[in-house]
């Protein structure tokens, strides 16, 4: 399997470019936001001709930054309120009326008493808020900016998020589940220059959720060529889990590929897939089956960027074969969908297909690219995607074509 072939890659996985973002590089400001597509076409790297690449954009949502209980919902934000059985009587009484303030809909008034808890929390002892003062303050500040975002005020959003990363960064004595926070909240101000088409800070903020994340692992911060780290057995410890490690990995090297590092990419890559897979894919937990295939279709996109060698279209098409036989896996064991997501596995089947149709394409294997796309197109109409399903079909079209084409040949040789 292509995971075998890159052994080695995988190994020593802590590269320098996720261990040593400065924290003089991260952006302050930016102004926010764009809309992204779900369904993205690429065309790798060369100077010949191909078919186009499909890649699945789906994200993991912002459950990531739940870290310690914080989801972005009504009854989310309720849950983060009670979750804490203590808060000190400064901030209690405005926290509350935030929150029940926000449910209702009522943002402006949200907005200040948010606001003014946040600004009591920040003033008290240290002490008053243990265990874990951190995780709280910057829990305040979540809820705060996510009612930002819902008032359209983005700007003034991505700066209370940037105030509690940098509050968490600058925190001595850090737990895990504080760092698991930074790493969270960094994510997220990737996710929103990454939506406003700002690569330079994209870049700086995924550098440093991958950097936060890893560290919280316990893992060394910098490669060590004598003690290598295998990531496919390794044990996270509690407070981290493996969505939340691999999520922002795969954001970091779509960065990457996306500013022509296409290496750095497939490294990063390689660091995440066998953190969700293991060493052994076919034994992975169903649940982590779609997420890997995902990432082995990024891998095979990846791997296209550069020189396109033969070495490098048979690492590709088993890595998209490899995300086929992840998402069939799924299948016999009967998994149900993402609840969050419920497409989400189908869509990723369809892009993998899609994908391996591609690669059959360049190999001028037509019959079995012509197949390929067919099931491509099918599981795109089956699941509503129009967008893969006219992919798959102008796909299809040309297939037909150069078939045609090659039996015109075939009789005129014939006839000569």
């Amino acid at each position: 399997m292509f995971l075998s072939t890159t052994r080695a890659l995988r190994r020593n996985v802590v590269s320098s470019n996720l261990s040593t973002c400065k924290s003089n590089a991260l952006p302050k400001q930016a102004s926010l936001f764009a809309n992204s597509s779900r369904w993205n076409t690429r065309r790798a790297t060369s100077t010949e001709a191909k078919p186009p690449f499909i890649r699945i954009k789906v994200s993991v949502l912002f459950t990531i930054l739940v870290g310690g209980g914080v989801v972005l919902t009504a009854y989310g934000l309720y849950d983060f309120y009670t979750s804490f059985t203590m808060w000190p009587k400064e901030v209690k009484r405005d926290l509350r009326a935030g929150i029940e303030t926000r449910n209702t809909g009522d943002l402006n008034v949200s907005e200040r008493f948010l606001t003014r808890a946040l600004d009591n929390a920040r003033n008290l002892p240290l002490e008053e808020l243990s265990p874990e003062p951190y995780l709280k303050l910057s829990g305040i500040a979540i809820v705060l900016a996510s009612v930002l975002e819902d008032n359209h005020k983005l700007s003034d959003a991505y700066n209370v998020y940037v105030t509690a990363f940098e509050d968490l960064r600058a925190a001595s004595d850090r737990t895990g589940s504080e760092k698991v926070r930074a790493g969270a909240i960094a994510y997220k101000l990737g996710q929103m220059a990454e939506l406003r088409g700002l690569p330079r800070e994209e870049r700086a903020w995924y550098e440093a959720a991958c950097k936060e994340l890893l560290g919280a692992t316990g893992l060394p911060e910098r490669r060590d060529l004598n003690n290598p780290v295998d990531l496919a057995e390794l044990e996270l410890p509690s407070w981290v889990s493996k969505l939340q490690l691999v999520e922002p990995l795969r954001a970091l090297a779509d960065c990457y590929n996306r500013s022509g590092d296409h290496q750095l990419a497939l490294t990063t890559l390689l660091v995440a897939v066998p953190v969700i897979l293991g060493s052994n894919p076919q034994d992975a937990p169903t649940e982590n089956l779609c997420i890997g295939a995902n990432l082995m279709n990024l891998v095979a996109e990846t791997l296209l960027e550069g020189p396109p060698t033969p070495e490098a279209r048979q690492q590709a098409e088993r890595a998209v074969a490899q995300a086929v036989d992840l998402l069939e896996l799924r299948k016999i064991r009967g998994a149900e969908n993402v609840q969050d997501e419920p497409n989400y596995c189908e869509l990723v089947m369809a892009a993998a297909l899609f994908n391996w149709g591609a690669l059959r394409e360049m190999d001028e294997d037509l019959p079995k690219a012509k197949e390929l796309y067919q099931r491509s197109q099918k599981q795109s109409i089956d699941v509503g995607e129009q967008s893969g399903a006219i992919q798959a079909r102008t796909a299809l079209r040309r297939i037909d074509r150069l078939l045609q084409k090659a039996d015109t040949n075939k009789v005129t040789r014939v006839r000569s």
